[in-house]
């Protein structure tokens, strides 16, 4: 037991450097209660809920590490579940270029960290590393992955830690929104079988709806109909990437971090929209007047100057 105890004593930290904002009043010897049919070393981990401090389990992948209360979830499924959140994640950086990389504790990976007290489904630290998910919720989507498919929380959640465009777009319904269009986008490219609601009727819904303008409806932050603005912007950028495909895709993320930080509303619209005309290559400015959008004289002439094809939003 001791020879147990002084493996896991160095080679997992005591402290959660991501998680532990509150002062640890755990003495070391109470740490060491550890039971000793252990399959595999837990992690010790810190919290800001009602869970309180606990020994969790990992499940490792390449980029993304799951921490169970359980070890004895089926190690079949656990690899089906962290691998799909490994090409989650992996699209994410495609995307945007930038990673999310935990502490030593976690092998440098990016944890999702079963937890009791969050009081939503999930909690994610935005803009920067760590997910915790609610116990029946991970229970969830563990069960999910069971009958064959992805919860899409898995991949919106990851979109709060990917989330670093505040300067450039605001608030909402640019931040959730971005994380509404990765859930569907990210488990579409990879491949990963879901359930996921058609998020792309909310477009259909803007576009049927008389006087529905950007200006009033995300402009906002208010949806069209049973949507919300986040599902709306998420709809956009859906059709975004359904019309202009890879090359819009794995680009405009980069581009709307290139931009300037934006002053205004209009300078947070002009730089969606500039990104999106150079990361699809082509002058989307007509596109965006179509879909109601108010595009400024001075975005025009900075697409303007890049010498795109004019988009005609006939071909749509």
């Amino acid at each position: 037991m001791n020879m147990k105890k002084n493996i896991i004593i160095s080679t997992f930290l005591i402290a959660l450097s991501l998680i532990s904002c509150s002062k640890d009043n755990t003495k070391d010897d109470e740490r060491m209660e550890i039971p000793e049919d252990l399959v595999f070393n837990p992690i010790w981990v810190t919290g800001l809920y009602e869970g309180g401090d606990r020994w969790l389990y990992p499940w490792k992948g390449e980029h993304v590490m799951l921490l169970s209360y359980s070890k004895d979830l089926d190690r079949g499924i656990m690899q089906t579940w962290v691998g799909w959140c490994d090409k989650i994640y992996e699209f994410y950086n495609e995307c945007t270029g930038s990673t999310r990389e935990g502490g030593p504790e976690f092998d440098g990976c990016l944890p999702i960290i079963q937890y009791r007290g969050t009081g939503a489904a999930a909690v994610a630290w935005v803009g920067g590393v760590g997910i915790y998910m609610e116990v029946e919720y991970f229970d969830g989507a563990y069960k999910a992955v069971q009958e064959g498919y992805c919860w899409g929380l898995n991949a919106y959640e990851m979109g709060r830690n990917f989330w670093s465009y505040y300067s450039k777009l605001g608030d909402e319904p640019w931040c959730t929104g971005f994380s509404v269009y990765f859930e569907s986008a990210a488990l579409e490219a990879k491949g990963i079988p879901d359930k996921n609601e058609e998020t792309r009727e909310a477009y259909t819904e803007y576009m049927n709806t008389p006087g529905a303008r950007f200006d009033n409806t995300l402009g906002q932050n208010i949806g069209i109909g049973g949507w919300s603005s986040n599902s709306l912007f998420a709809a956009f950028c859906l059709k975004l990437m359904d019309t202009f495909g890879d090359k819009w895709t794995y680009n405009v993320w980069k581009q709307v971090g290139a931009r300037p930080d934006a002053q205004n509303d209009q300078e947070r619209q002009d730089n969606f929209i500039i990104a999106s005309s150079i990361a699809a290559g082509y002058d989307l400015c007509d596109l965006f007047e179509y879909w109601r959008w108010t595009v400024s004289d001075n975005a025009k002439d900075i697409i303007k100057g890049y010498g795109f094809p004019v988009f005609n939003p006939s071909a749509l």
